[in-house]
């Protein structure tokens, strides 16, 4: 049978068969032949089959990726008491979808001037490390990365004078870290740099730092921002309105573990798309 002249309803099963669980497949694969076979549906009885689809792929059913990973996975989420809620949330649900176990560290070997969040996985702590790292050519050369999980917005805070924008940070001394401080010394003309790589004192310091003028200044992620300044700052701070770009955030792999990669996209695939 032509797919051209197939009845209405075929293309939507077609897109809504991956997102299923292994038993609901089967059940729409029958309906699905049942269609192209010639047997035209009413546009009732399409209606309520599509009601029936959208509110299992509400649940989110991730059951049918099997797989035969049986190692447990080491995890890096960060220092405890300092991860994201939301990267926990994302590796728990993932792993359970998966029905593959996992270890999150409390302990891991460090490297001196090695990005601490890569070091678990060098120096064969971790498997994998999900603490908001952008995905990078440079970083690729020492680990795999998933596909992204999240474009993350770069945004401004500052104290009292307001910066909306990468013009407002000219000639201003800004704190900055990794790919952000990369971007800032790139795209604005005469930015001083305040390297928080090299910076040792607390977050309620570099507060400081901002309100008596030491800096100016302070661009990162801008859920990371917001959640500071939810912690620590008062009405006289303010975070950008609009972001200056966006980083690709994604896992980083070991490379010894090209099958768990696989499996990880395969899930991210599927949850980014429902």
């Amino acid at each position: 049978m032509n797919m051209i002249n197939a009845p209405k309803g075929a293309f939507f099963f077609i897109q809504s068969f991956y997102l299923l669980s292994f038993q609901s497949m089967k059940i729409l694969f029958a309906l699905f032949v049942f269609i192209l076979v010639g047997c035209h549906s009413n546009d009732s009885e399409i209606e309520a089959l599509k009601k029936e689809v959208e509110e299992l792929k509400k649940q989110k059913d991730f059951t049918f990726l099997e797989n035969n990973y049986k190692d447990t996975v080491r995890v890096y989420l960060g220092t405890p008491g300092y991860q994201w809620p939301e990267e926990v949330k994302l590796i728990t649900k993932m792993f359970k979808d998966l029905n593959i176990n996992y270890k999150i560290l409390n302990k891991w070997k460090g490297i001196d001037g090695i990005d601490y969040r890569l070091a678990p996985i060098l120096t064969k702590s971790a498997d994998i490390s999900v603490y908001n790292i952008t995905i990078t050519e440079e970083r690729k050369k020492d680990v795999n990365f998933s596909k992204p999980y999240l474009f993350d917005e770069v945004a401004i805070l500052s104290f009292k004078s307001y910066h909306n924008n990468s013009s407002d940070l000219i000639g201003k001394k800004v704190a900055a870290f990794g790919t952000v401080s990369k971007w800032l010394k790139k795209n604005v003309r005469d930015i001083r740099i305040f390297d928080l790589k090299q910076y040792t004192g607390s977050t309620e310091e570099l507060f400081n730092k901002l309100k008596n003028g030491e800096v100016d200044a302070w661009v990162s992620s801008k859920i990371y921002l917001e959640r500071i300044l939810k912690k620590h700052g008062n009405n006289r701070f303010s975070i950008s309105k609009e972001y200056l770009y966006k980083e690709p955030i994604g896992i980083a792999v070991s490379k010894d573990k090209k099958e768990l990669l696989n499996i990880i996209n395969e899930y991210l695939d599927l949850k980014l798309n429902l």
